[in-house]
């Protein structure tokens, strides 16, 4: 029985093998299989979802995939799911060991002991009283040709009662490398969306071959350890394969492990893959700035019961997590593979924050009521380069804890100023650009923000100014000017006080934070000043951390 076993299989595989051989066209102006043309006289193309490949409406299937979704497959990629389901390999993970039946006949039949021994065998297999049939490929462009699509069986019926009739077509090579990818049943019931990998490539990383003696399905490295999956070599198939086994349970069973080739492939051991996120990352360093550009989702993981999700994607500064270092992007409805293409800017990131900080990206699906979490991925910025862009692609990985550190962050935020001294008309400029990453002081989590400026001393407090307030928000942006008339050698005794409030109604404000810019400060904000009375008529920007013990 196991050789009779093996011949069904070996036959399997050369009626995948014969098909491949004869596709005529090339998949893009032409039909993968048949060679037809496409254009204004000719049939429109559609297209493979497993190989992307053209093809003609008389050369596809319609099939659905496990979530029920409609899948369209051109007839080798179903036929390729074919072979991976009925020769048992979504069981064993790799093709089992065949053998290539002897032709007996000049038309290609295979003795008729064999064959009722697989009649025999079907029967038993099947389900009783039911008769299973298959996609076939019966279109030739050439009638002197035996390989042609009609020649693969010659006198004996394409599509057969019995689950282990096949057509044999006359192989011209002794040996010819095969790939085949995960697959899946294209006829009537529904199972996996698995991938078909097209011809001449590496499968799972290792060449398969066929030839005419027994064969054997390897890989080209069997060490796996380094993640490389393989067909694995399969002697005989065990007894409890050989009974009846229930459609739906194969299903299931294919379509997870062609769930678990794709994680492997893609060096995730994980049996639950959560999706790919494709983006990208810049620091500015001129404009002190973190540009991340999220690109796209791939295979995201089904949250909602339609078998979608309405993705998006939040980011997070790590450590120190809150709403005000918060950017999310837009979301995509009912999809597993969204397209966003939007750049997300962080600013006031210095070259310090840089060397310290990571970037934390979460996954989420958008429900009418909170969210679900898919998966997330975090980065340290100490990776990236200054004024160059590096691209991601990574697997998401589950939810991670933050640290406590995370979560005990005492930073009241960044404002990004500009001073400028203008001797010919003795006038001080001082620029309000935007400010960063402020504490939340509302229960909303938010601020209601404004800006005050007070150069001192100043006995008649005339030299008072304030922005306007920017409402709920952490990252305000005011880009506001006010200007001093002082002569040039009074600069030395006067001290400039910006301090940043909280706007609220019925009580009083509160203080975010401060700093002070004088002869008597310290560190960047003393460079930032001496640097405005070295460059006269040059405005001078720089970023600066605002400190709560500053009391105004």
């Amino acid at each position: 029985m196991d050789n009779v076993e093996q011949e069904r299989i070996g036959r399997l595989v050369e009626k995948f093998d014969n098909m491949k051989k004869n596709a005529m066209g090339n998949g893009d102006n032409q039909c993968i299989l048949c060679g037809d043309e496409f254009g204004l006289l000719g049939a429109s193309p559609t297209y493979c979802d497993d190989c992307k490949k053209a093809v003609c409406i008389k050369c596809g299937v319609d099939t659905f995939n496990s979530q029920k979704t409609p899948l369209w497959l051109c007839k080798l990629c179903s036929e390729s799911r074919e072979v991976w389901k009925r020769s048992g390999a979504w069981f064993f993970k790799g093709i089992p060991k065949y053998t290539v039946p002897k032709h007996h006949h000049e038309g290609g039949k295979f003795s008729s002991n064999a064959r009722n021994q697989l009649e025999t065998s079907a029967h038993q297999k099947g389900r009783s009283g039911s008769f299973r049939s298959y996609n076939t490929w019966s279109r030739g462009r050439h009638n002197g040709n035996k390989e042609g699509f009609g020649g693969e069986s010659s006198g004996q019926d394409a599509s057969s009662s019995s689950e282990d009739e096949v057509s044999i077509g006359k192989r011209t090579k002794e040996s010819d490398n095969i790939s085949i990818g995960s697959s899946q049943s294209s006829r009537d019931h529904q199972g996996g969306n698995g991938k078909v990998i097209s011809s001449n490539t590496n499968v799972h990383g290792g060449h398969l071959k066929s030839t005419d003696n027994n064969q054997d399905f390897h890989n080209a490295s069997d060490n796996e350890k380094t993640g490389t999956t393989g067909i694995r070599k399969v002697s005989q198939l065990p007894e409890d394969r050989k009974g009846s086994t229930p459609e739906g349970d194969i299903d299931v069973a294919f379509d997870r492990y062609s769930q678990q080739i794709t994680d492997l492939e893609n060096g995730n051991n994980s049996c639950e893959m959560l999706g790919i996120l494709e983006f990208s990352l810049l620091y500015d360093a001129d404009n002190n700035a973190l540009n991340c550009t999220v690109v796209r989702g791939k295979n995201l993981k089904a949250m909602d019961m339609n078998g979608f999700s309405d993705p998006y994607v939040k980011l997070h500064l790590l450590p120190g997590a809150s709403k005000a270092n918060k950017l999310r992007t837009k979301t995509i409805h009912k999809t597993l593979n969204p397209e966003w293409n939007e750049t997300l800017t962080y600013y006031g990131i210095t070259e310090e924050d840089v060397a310290k900080k990571a970037v934390r990206l979460s996954v989420l699906d958008e429900d009418p009521i909170g969210y679900d979490f898919i998966g997330e991925y975090r980065i340290s910025l100490s990776q990236l380069k200054r004024n160059q862009t590096k691209r991601f692609s990574v697997l998401l990985e589950d939810h991670q804890p933050l640290e406590i550190s995370d979560n005990q962050s005492v930073e009241r935020g960044k404002i990004l100023l500009s001073l400028c001294y203008k001797p010919s008309e003795q006038l001080l400029s001082i620029g309000v650009v935007r400010c960063a990453n402020l504490a939340a002081m509302d229960s909303n989590g938010y601020s209601d923000p404004f800006v005050k400026i007070y150069l001192k001393p100043d006995p008649g407090k005339k030299s008072k100014f304030k922005t306007e307030t920017k409402r709920k928000t952490l990252n305000p942006e005011y880009n506001e000017i006010f200007n001093y008339n002082i002569r040039y050698n009074e600069l030395t005794h006067k001290t400039l006080e910006i301090t940043v409030w909280d706007k609220d109604i019925g009580k009083p404000n509160d203080f975010i934070g401060g700093l002070e810019f004088g002869s008597q400060s310290k560190g960047d904000k003393l460079q930032h000043w001496y640097e405005m009375l070295r460059n006269p008529d040059q405005k001078v920007e720089y970023w600066h951390t605002l400190t709560p013990d500053f009391c105004p």
